[in-house]
């Protein structure tokens, strides 16, 4: 994965970069999360962004 402006960016967007479903890009991030890599946050009427 290439390293992406995280403030702004969509786990939808995320996967369609690295080629990958939502969904397996929503278990990466859950695992990422966990591990205490990045944070999720949800924005408004956005959908969640990951920081």
């Amino acid at each position: 994965m290439r390293h992406p402006n995280l403030d702004s960016t969509r786990p939808i967007d995320l996967a369609q970069r690295c080629n990958m479903t939502k969904q397996a890009m929503n278990y990466v991030l859950t695992g990422m999360t966990a591990k205490g890599y990045i944070a999720r946050k949800s924005v408004p009427a956005a959908g969640a962004r990951c920081s």
